[in-house]
């Protein structure tokens, strides 16, 4: 049995979900608006392309997955931040070397997430060579260039989320992760100036 309020309640909630538009409560009135209720199902590469075009909407291009060497770049880097934090902190005292403690195993944490992602996509483990210690600049400059590496990352999982629908959520909440990252550290610079 299949109730079409029921229908177009999850409909309105899928495509949501996947652009972003408003809540499900609109997206039912337009589709009421528009003419009533859709009954059969639709293939959902399919339905986003009608409600482009119904809306005047045009997105990029999705790719299907994650490619794994763009990946494997991804942890990396999460990977170096979680270091250079840690190395950091052993030169700060106290709540400030607490913060960035913390930092770095948000960071690990992500680290975690990309790994598991990489096997996901490639089915291998992302073994990563091991880097050589890079020397840190003075505490101030290093924590601005780390705060500018952090606010140009969260702009790049912003932009992976819209090409890869599979991590979108993960990545949304890593770009939320890196942000708040990044204003601790204007605090934190702010507060050793």
């Amino acid at each position: 049995c299949f109730h079409p309020r029921a229908y177009v309640s999850q409909f309105a909630k899928n495509y949501t979900r996947l652009n972003g538009l408003g809540t499900p409560w609109k997206i039912l009135a337009y589709a009421v608006e528009k003419g009533g209720f859709i009954m059969q199902t639709i293939d959902p590469v399919l339905q986003k392309t009608v409600w482009e075009r119904d809306l005047g909407t045009a997105s990029a291009p999705v790719e299907a997955g994650p490619p794994p060497a763009e990946l494997l770049r991804l942890l990396e880097d999460e990977c170096a931040a979680a270091t250079s934090y840690r190395r950091l902190s052993r030169r700060l005292w106290g709540r400030d070397a607490a913060l960035l403690r913390a930092i770095a195993g948000e960071a690990r944490l992500h680290c975690q997430a990309l790994r598991a992602a990489y096997y996901a996509e490639s089915g291998q483990r992302a073994d990563l060579p091991p880097r050589e210690p890079v020397h840190l600049p003075p505490v101030p400059e290093a924590l601005l260039t780390a705060r500018n590496r952090e606010m140009e990352a969260a702009r790049d999982y912003e932009a992976s989320a819209e090409r890869w629908p599979s991590l979108a959520g993960d990545l949304r909440a890593m770009a939320g992760d890196k942000r708040c990252r990044a204003q601790c550290l204007h605090m934190l610079l702010g507060r050793l100036l």
